[in-house]
């Protein structure tokens, strides 16, 4: 593991920053409104503190499951993976330094 650790972590997030993580965070454990906005996540028994590069968008945005992203499934995540992104740039620009 110590040959391939570079592939999957990057030396200068060594020491930070790291983000709190709702690492089962599923669909069924997220409640909204009528107008789709987020008011309630429940089951935060696997919650933790991670380096920020384990921060991914859910697999299952698609409604697929993770061995089914292949093919046209893949091509439709990858659409939902770079829109995701976009946002979340798009929102960072918003906050403050000092909350990112």
């Amino acid at each position: 593991m110590q040959g391939l650790l570079s592939h999957f972590t990057t030396r200068d997030l060594r020491h930070g920053p790291v983000v709190f993580n709702l690492t089962d965070l599923h669909a069924s454990n997220i409640l909204d409104d009528c107008n789709w906005h987020i008011k309630y996540i429940i089951y935060l028994e696997w919650a933790c503190s991670l380096p920020i590069e384990m921060l991914t968008l859910p697999y299952w945005i698609t409604s697929r499951a993770i061995d089914e992203l292949k093919g046209d499934t893949l091509q439709t995540f990858d659409k939902a993976y770079q829109y995701f992104i976009y946002i979340f740039l798009r929102r960072g620009e918003t906050l403050s330094p000092t909350v990112i």
